[in-house]
């Protein structure tokens, strides 16, 4: 029900400038509820920036449509975007290392407290709704309610040490449906992690949910831990405001005594963030529809204090939580001259798909791809 903020970039393509620009923002068409600004000019060339807010209800999908009027060329005039408004945001922590006599000592324990950082009696109004599973009992049907799914320290398999549960053949698959269908998926590292096991199982030749291979278990000197370079956070990406204060800071002051190398042989592979030494330290790619993020270290206190600092770590779960959640529109949002692909359902005995002239057009059968323009 907040009226939230949306930057619109006004830019003019022509060779004179534009002057008294009047630029608005609705959603779902409402013009009742609908802001607006006037830009005194747009140079020639330039582009400027607007802020207007618009006033989100309603949980689901929004169209939230920006417009202007002003110039001389109607037809460009209008941009609409695909906005999911989420009521909750679902969280699956698959814990491999749970404690059920003590369950602070849980490698789950920091990151459901940083994904919810509110007072106990609170948690359960807050809006990040968080299920907390272990290895054992991770069902793929699970998947299906959740938005975002972390693995806290999981073997690959049952068999990758004996006595720890591991991810199921069934729940790797689902993962990775999970993941190109839109869904987030944060990979955690930890005592249980066997590189090769997990190289083998959820790599490149396998699952292929992971961002980077696994290589050597790399322990530190007591007096000399790995730390984090802050000047190394990727533009654009969700780590980028690690970049400078306070996250910087507090960041730079985090010490990691284990971590695993991580090697990025994958080309869509992207590196987020590296250690002082330029080794990689956090990594992701894009797989279908969905992002995985993947750590060289623990969520927990077994190899890393990073948990201790609050400014730092509770950042980076909810930054890492809001990117991950807002990926299932993307395929919803398309520019002017790209594809639309639909992939229809094996049991589908065909459909009809309406053109914005408001003509039926039969599509081919399915197993097939159907492809317009």
């Amino acid at each position: 029900g907040s009226r939230l903020p949306f930057t619109v970039i006004v830019k003019n393509n022509g060779t004179d400038p534009v002057r008294n620009v009047s630029v608005t923002l609705e959603v779902d068409g409402a013009i009742d509820d609908k802001e607006s600004e006037t830009l005194a000019e747009v140079p020639p060339g330039g582009a400027v920036p607007i802020t207007l807010t618009a006033k989100l209800d309603k949980p689901g999908q929004r169209i939230v449509t920006a417009k202007l009027t002003g110039d001389e060329l109607p037809g460009d005039n209008r941009l609409d975007r695909v906005v999911a408004v989420r009521d909750v945001v679902r969280v699956l922590i698959i814990d491999g290392s749970p404690d059920l006599r003590d369950p602070r000592e849980a490698g789950s324990h920091f990151i459901a407290n940083a994904l919810r950082p509110v007072a106990g009696g609170r948690a359960e109004d807050y809006f990040v709704k968080v299920m907390v599973v272990s290895a054992d009992d991770a069902g793929p049907g699970l998947l299906g309610a959740c938005d975002v799914c972390i693995l806290c320290d999981v073997p690959a398999s049952a068999v990758d040490q004996p006595g720890v549960a591991g991810l199921s053949a069934e729940m790797t698959d689902r993962l990775s449906r999970f993941v190109k269908d839109g869904g987030g998926l944060i990979i955690a590292l930890g005592d249980h992690v066997q590189p090769d096991r997990y190289n083998l199982l959820l790599g490149a030749k396998a699952a292929r949910l992971l961002p980077a291979e696994l290589g050597a278990i790399r322990k530190a000197r007591p007096e000399a831990p790995f730390q984090l370079a802050t000047d190394t956070a990727a533009p654009g990406s969700f780590m980028e405001r690690f970049k400078d204060a306070p996250f910087s800071t507090v960041t730079a002051d985090v010490d990691v005594n284990v971590k695993i190398d991580l090697k990025l042989s994958d080309p869509d592979a992207r590196l987020l963030l590296k250690f002082v030494d330029g080794t990689p330290a956090i990594v992701a790619k894009t797989i279908g529809e969905g992002d995985i993020v993947m750590l060289a270290t623990s969520l927990d206190t077994r190899w890393t204090n990073w948990p201790a600092k609050a400014g730092s770590y509770v950042s980076f779960a909810q930054f890492a939580l809001s990117y991950l959640s807002g990926k299932g529109t993307k395929p919803q949002n398309r520019i002017a001259g790209e594809p639309l692909i639909y992939q229809p359902l094996t049991e589908s005995k065909g459909f009809d798909v309406r053109l914005p002239s408001g003509l039926n057009t039969r599509m081919p059968a399915p197993g097939l791809d159907a492809v317009t323009q």
